[in-house]
């Protein structure tokens, strides 16, 4: 599981840049780290900080790519699934309770009643997930950089409204533009370009 986490320096940095509480800024810092994992695992320096500037892979691009086999892996089975119940009065089941669920019924002496659920069923819901969290990785294939900032915007908007509601201003002062160098690694200037870029686009 991805697990993107600001290093020590960094938090220290965005204590030192925005003057917040300690659990406002431990708000901030968490919806961050919640928001960047949906970008796959980050590339991280020498003293652990997450580094963007660092060659990286296309993680979206690669969940994509397995989520689609997975959804077609699924579909292939399913289909088989299909011929086997046509021919038989038993349809391959499989009991909640092997799913860790609770009972649908308990009678007064303590027996238990599990539901079935068809792996037919199961299957479908399978292709439909990950068919789903295919196109929503779809949308970080491209313009990386401008995700991440997005991703970092949702974060800032989420943890500190009242100042994500002031207007972004292109300058070497501004809170949000430094908070991105902070947490990317990026320099002031690739800082402020990409998000440029990001509210170019949006």
């Amino acid at each position: 599981m991805v697990d993107n986490r600001l290093s020590q320096y960094q938090v220290n940095s965005l204590r030192e840049l925005l003057q917040l509480s300690e659990d406002d800024l431990s708000f901030l810092v968490k919806n961050i780290e919640y928001q960047l994992n949906g970008l796959g695992g980050l590339p991280i320096d020498d003293s652990g900080s997450i580094d963007l500037t660092q060659e990286t892979s296309n993680h979206p691009k690669e969940m994509r790519e397995i989520l689609d086999e997975i959804a077609k892996s699924a579909k292939k089975l399913c289909n088989l699934v299909t011929r086997y119940d046509a021919k038989t009065d038993r349809t391959l089941d499989i009991g909640s309770h092997y799913f860790r669920l609770p009972p649908s019924k308990v009678e007064p002496n303590g027996v238990k009643h599990f539901e079935c659920i068809r792996v037919h069923d199961f299957l479908q819901e399978l292709v439909s997930k990950a068919e789903l969290e295919s196109d929503y990785h779809a949308t970080f294939v491209k313009a990386k950089s401008q995700n991440v900032v997005a991703k970092i915007y949702q974060a800032w908007n989420w943890a500190y409204p009242s100042a994500a509601d002031n207007m972004i201003k292109f300058s070497s002062n501004n809170q949000f533009i430094n908070m991105v160098a902070i947490v990317t690694g990026w320099d002031a200037e690739l800082a402020r370009k990409n998000v440029g870029n990001f509210l170019t686009r949006n």
